[in-house]
């Protein structure tokens, strides 16, 4: 309702002025403002709004415009915003936004803002993805730029203080616990809390170490190519011969790398180690065979298949302490703390807006190391005396059979 309030009190205050209510999606911003809030306003205050339901606005007296618009779907969609100048623009559910938001706010939205000088708004609570630009803004560590910041919790509500305690106090009967709860420090708290059932990664204290064992000496090199993405590269070890562990020993990754920063980068690190496979991502075969052909590097192309059943292998080699990362691989551990599932899809995937390219190159290698390592238990023989009774067995039931069937069918 507050959002709603101060773009309608944006749009008495400065006639003929443009105002933009931006939610994830069309229907999405339309079913929280239209009819609850704008249209409720309008026959309450009787303020005179024309509204035009089929383009999502309502028109005042004075020639101000309330409009209300999807950005999330597509960049596209936060393209066609582009032309207009903007008294006011809110943005609803910032933290859920699955597009670049830094990008939709300061290349898109910003420029139209300008002649009018306006205010952008982003609104929301936080989600179970803790990065991006509106949790960088809550927690003070956006730098491109300041912004003014205000919080509250439901208790702060005047209007709805006394629900809310009615309410606490029914799930706390139900729930003595459910303050602890991610969902709760959320939603009614206001606190950026990653739910640490819905990761990804299951990472352990005690995969995480000081000090690389140099008898893991044979070293794997993997590589997730990107551009507009982060190509990422992922050093580990191991040794097939003495021990079932890997060791993930450093990790890089950095955007709008070509083909000739990825081969310089290659090259770094086998002037550094002594490197006995290197594996690529197969998907981006092109850049994968000019590596080959250019810089005559011994490329392998990396498992793919059956991503998320490899990850609950992995997740259970790390249970198991057969996994560990150097704590200096800081930026591995950070994406594995954040890569979540995606609560908005029916399937076991990962969330859009998390970084996951380290997280790739990482089950690369573990595959590779794990298929070197893996020996299938000895099969179990037979005692003599057992299996030479058994055989006699199987002779008598043959006889038997015979017997039964007439000669010229035998």
């Amino acid at each position: 309702m507050g959002c709603g309030v101060y773009a309608v009190k944006t749009a008495l205050e400065f006639p003929g002025c443009n105002i933009l209510i931006l939610g994830l999606t069309r229907q999405s911003v339309k079913s929280v403002f239209w009819k609850d809030i704008l249209t409720f306003l309008n026959k309450k205050h009787d303020l005179g709004m024309e509204p035009n339901k089929q383009e999502l606005s309502m028109t005042f007296p004075n020639g101000s415009v309330i409009r209300l618009s999807g950005a999330d779907d597509s960049p596209e969609e936060a393209d066609k915003l582009l032309g207009c100048k903007y008294k006011l623009i809110i943005i609803d559910e910032a933290a859920s936004f699955r597009q670049d938001l830094t990008r939709i706010v300061y290349e898109t939205l910003l420029p139209t803002t300008t002649d009018e000088r306006g205010t952008i708004c982003l609104v929301g609570t936080p989600g179970d993805v803790a990065k991006g630009m509106f949790f960088e803004i809550t927690t003070h560590t956006h730098t491109a730029r300041k912004w003014s910041l205000h919080k509250w919790t439901a208790s702060d509500n005047p209007f709805m203080k006394e629900q809310w305690e009615e309410e606490l106090q029914e799930m706390l009967t139900t729930n003595p616990r459910i303050e602890e709860t991610p969902w709760f420090q959320r939603m009614c708290l206001g606190q950026w809390v990653v739910d640490s059932s819905n990761l990804i990664y299951r990472l352990n204290d005690w995969n995480v170490i000081q000090a690389r064992n140099e008898r893991l000496d044979q070293l794997v090199l993997s590589i997730d190519l990107g551009f507009n993405d982060a190509s990422a590269f992922v050093l580990g070890a191991y040794n097939s011969k003495e021990s079932d562990k890997v060791q993930i020993i450093e990790v890089y990754k950095a955007k709008e790398m070509d083909v000739t920063d990825v081969a310089a980068k290659i090259r770094d690190f086998q002037n550094r180690y002594e490197i006995s496979a290197i594996l690529t991502d197969p998907a981006s075969k092109q850049v994968v065979e000019e590596l080959k052909r250019r810089y005559q590097l011994p490329l392998r192309s990396a498992e793919k298949s059956e991503k998320m059943r490899w990850v609950e292998i992995v997740n259970a080699e790390m249970k198991m302490g057969r996994v560990e990362i150097l704590q200096s691989c800081g930026e591995i551990l950070s994406e594995m703390r954040e890569l979540v599932r995606d609560p908005r899809s029916d399937k076991n995937i990962e969330h859009p807006a998390c970084e996951n390219h380290l997280c790739d190159a990482f089950l690369y290698l573990v595959r590779h190391v794990k298929n070197y390592t893996f020996t299938e238990a000895p099969k179990r023989e037979l005692d003599p005396d057992k299996l030479a009774k058994q055989r006699m067995q199987d002779k008598l039931k043959q006889i038997q059979r015979n017997k039964q069937t007439p000669w010229w069918k035998t």
